[in-house]
């Protein structure tokens, strides 16, 4: 493929691509219209896949905005332990993963059960495409393979695809994350309200 066919193919790609890109970039303004602000909570690096979730979303890239929603919301919890003094946490917590950092931080009463329990929706989700296993296993334990969740779909007679499921599983993952970094009464913001009185 020369570059005048490459330059073809990139146009049509865009040209099909768009009103899709257009539709997920209104719902992200849609999602972050009750939060004001930026936040700084776990790191840079939280800044930056928090940002890279968004882009990937809007992109078409779900997997891509699956993991990095996931990291986001990984590092801002694991933030909430690291500002604390050593006595003050629990031994190998920095080893800890999102689904053991949560149920922690719900019990210092750093995150709702609501949200607490949206952020154990995304670590299953991110497991179920990030560990292997067989497309039509289930086990009463684990949340269900995309392979599964897809054949469960077509045999309700809901039309779906993967890519649909993907995207939808994106969106929940990417909403969640804003929930946790912007949310003006809890995640992050929640958390820093009820810091102990030594780091006031």
């Amino acid at each position: 493929m020369d570059d005048e066919e490459l330059g073809r193919w990139h146009d049509e790609f865009d040209r099909r691509e768009r009103p899709g890109r257009v539709e997920r970039n209104a719902a992200i303004l849609r999602w972050l219209e009750p939060y004001e602000g930026e936040f700084l909570g776990g790191g840079q690096e939280s800044v930056l896949a928090l940002a890279e979730a968004r882009d990937a979303y809007i992109y078409g890239l779900p997997f891509a905005s699956l993991f990095a929603s996931h990291v986001a919301c990984e590092r801002i919890v694991a933030g909430f332990f690291a500002a604390l003094p050593d006595d003050a946490v629990p031994k190998g917590w920095d080893r800890w993963g999102l689904g053991r950092l949560v149920p922690e931080a719900r019990t210092r009463g750093w995150l709702s059960e609501d949200l607490a329990g949206e952020l154990l929706v995304l670590t299953e989700r991110r497991r179920v495409v990030g560990h292997f296993r067989r497309p039509l296993e289930r086990r009463d334990f684990d949340p269900p393979t995309l392979g599964r969740r897809m054949g469960e779909a077509f045999y309700r007679g809901e039309e779906s695809d993967l890519a649909d499921i993907l995207l939808s599983d994106a969106a929940q993952a990417l909403r969640t994350a804003f929930r946790l970094a912007y949310s003006p009464n809890e995640g992050l913001r929640g958390y820093i309200d009820r810091l102990p009185p030594f780091l006031d």
